[in-house]
């Protein structure tokens, strides 16, 4: 072979390496549709455990789905709480024909009656979601519960009204009770007749 054919020969050898090369890149960048499920619920929320208010509550939150292909997406959800015993509404959440949807769900939570004073309890929201042969985690959120602080003082005394003459001396005892769910200071009153005395304890 010639000059001018060795020349012609490393012209196609390097033209195809170019082709296969670049053909190489192309596969590579295609990138399929996207999709994303996230939550988000009640950044905050006050809880009454006193025995009138039952302790329940409800958090509220959205469910959103982000795909860019048609295929249905099924979200599965639950609640984890440190307090109580949380319930959602609805556990699995199906969205068709992509794009941007969204879906309203509520949590329902029920606190211990007497459940200490707290500010730092919580309830986390997670999922999991499937499109076809893809799955992922859902992008949980999480919500702070306060426990909210009540009195709630009982007094027992095995004798509760004593009456002695002058310069007589009677001895009684009196159990308190903190029937609340917090550290809380009581006012005591003793009567007698117009008079009275205040003890603080």
């Amino acid at each position: 072979m010639g000059y001018r054919g060795k020349a012609i020969s490393i012209f196609l050898t390097a033209a195809l390496t170019s082709m296969v090369f670049i053909g190489l890149i192309n596969f590579n960048v295609k990138a399929g549709p996207v999709t994303t499920v996230y939550v988000e619920t009640d950044d905050v929320i006050e809880v009454d455990v006193s025995p009138d208010a039952h302790g329940s509550y409800t958090i509220e939150g959205i469910v959103h789905c982000r795909s860019g292909s048609p295929n249905t997406v099924t979200v599965h959800l639950w609640a984890e709480t440190t307090v109580g015993i949380a319930n959602i509404d609805k556990e699995e959440v199906i969205f068709r024909g992509g794009g941007n949807q969204s879906e309203l769900i509520k949590i329902l939570v029920e606190a211990p009656e007497f459940t200490s004073a707290s500010n730092s309890e919580s309830c986390t929201l997670k999922g999991t979601w499937q499109q076809g042969t893809t799955s992922d985690d859902v992008d949980s959120d999480t919500t702070t519960i306060i426990i909210l602080p009540f009195s709630r003082p009982l007094l027992h005394s095995s004798a509760p009204m004593h009456t002695k003459e002058r310069g007589e001396t009677s001895h009684f005892q009196v159990t308190v009770v903190n029937g609340g769910n917090c550290q809380d200071t009581y006012p005591f009153e003793i009567i007698n007749g117009e008079k009275s005395n205040k003890i603080n304890r």
